[in-house]
């Protein structure tokens, strides 16, 4: 979502690439959702054992390795018109958000797609990969940052924060094609937000991909108490 400028030594016309703005059709997302409060999914994704699989590898090779999985996952959440914040080694961020700011239920569907599409991706690679992933959500909001000579947009919010903490949840680290937790802050009340009962409900209903744990809440750091579920993906020969 960088803007990337290049200068040409002979002064030809700035090449100016805006990934952000083309990461979906029509309108761009942040024409759409940008410089306000919006109510939103966000997530994150990454490989278990990634270090460990790429100790002693060639940048290249490093690559070559990492490459499908996240071209596969950007397929993923472009299908639901998602967007994909950025990238990081084997890390993926993603966003799912109602343009409208309508009903709950529409972006609900969104994110029970993404996470069946992620499912599906997950058993057809799974010789390959084994990787997890965390979702919040609740009220975002999306802002520019920028100088005379930069700009980037950016991300706020506790739901944010509380994503980043369950990628990194013990239970994620079981060997499995793939495991996901979804969460909120254990006393949210903020309008136009599900509940998480509500949330998992939904992707677990989804064509059936998913089942779900118990509830947990637990105190996570720098975000208080947080309610989170796991949900572990159903067998593809099921």
């Amino acid at each position: 979502h960088r803007l990337g400028e290049a200068v040409d030594s002979r002064d030809l016309p700035r090449s100016l690439q805006k990934a952000l703005d083309q990461n979906r059709q029509g309108p761009t997302f942040v024409d759409t959702f940008g410089k306000r409060e919006l109510t939103a999914y966000v997530g994150f994704a990454d490989l278990a054992g990634y270090s460990t699989t790429t100790s002693g590898l060639r940048p290249r090779e490093i690559r070559d390795y990492i490459y499908p999985f996240l071209t596969g996952l950007l397929e993923s959440v472009a299908q639901v018109s998602g967007l994909v914040d950025k990238t990081i080694g084997d890390e993926v961020m993603f966003i799912v958000s109602d343009p409208e700011e309508q009903e709950a239920p529409s972006v609900l569907v969104q994110i029970a797609q993404l996470l069946g599409f992620f499912h599906n991706f997950a058993y057809r690679e799974q010789e390959r990969y084994r990787f997890r992933i965390s979702v919040s959500f609740g009220k975002l909001y999306l802002d520019r940052i920028e100088t005379s000579s930069y700009h980037e947009w950016s991300l706020f919010g506790e739901p944010l924060h509380i994503a980043k903490r369950l990628l990194s949840l013990s239970e994620l680290s079981e060997s499995s094609p793939v495991l996901a937790a979804i969460g909120c802050v254990a006393d949210d009340a903020s309008a136009n937000c599900p509940t998480l009962a509500q949330v998992v409900g939904m992707c677990t209903a989804y064509r059936r991909r998913w089942t779900s744990r118990v509830p947990l809440c637990d105190k996570m750091k720098g975000v208080g108490e947080v309610l989170y579920q796991v949900i572990d993906p159903v067998s593809q020969n099921h």
